[in-house]
């Protein structure tokens, strides 16, 4: 979850700001108080990709369906986000975010893989 919502805010932060100012979130260029319920969905994200990742022991070939899944689901909701003014482009564009989205949530499953593996060798070890 904290993963999720530092890789939002990073990039918010890095690309979303002058001098790059790729897009601007809600109606100000700056953090609103009304802006920190969509910071919410990065950590709840995040939490549900991982928890369904585990839960249905995706592997092999499902990787790649399951993660282009999310990515879709993502760029959707990012989509809606923009028709309702949460995210204004200037600049950036839906097809960046997919990019992204893929990216991420496939570095994600490589962090959580590793993870695993290694709470695994360490709970062999007692």
């Amino acid at each position: 979850m904290i993963l999720s919502l530092s890789t939002a805010l990073s990039m918010d932060h890095s690309i979303g700001v002058p001098p790059i100012d790729l897009y601007d979130t809600n109606i100000y260029p700056w953090l609103t108080l009304s802006e920190l319920p969509t910071w919410g969905m990065y950590p709840i994200s995040g939490y549900l990709f991982i928890y369904f990742y585990d839960k249905w022991k995706i592997n092999g070939l499902g990787i790649p369906f399951y993660v282009f899944g999310w990515t879709l689901l993502g760029t959707a909701f990012e989509a809606l986000s923009t028709a309702f003014g949460v995210f204004i482009y200037k600049g950036w564009s839906l097809k960046y975010s997919f990019l992204v989205y893929l990216i991420v949530q496939l570095m994600i499953v490589a962090v959580f893989r590793i993870l695993m593996n290694e709470f695994h060798r360490a709970k062999e070890k007692k």
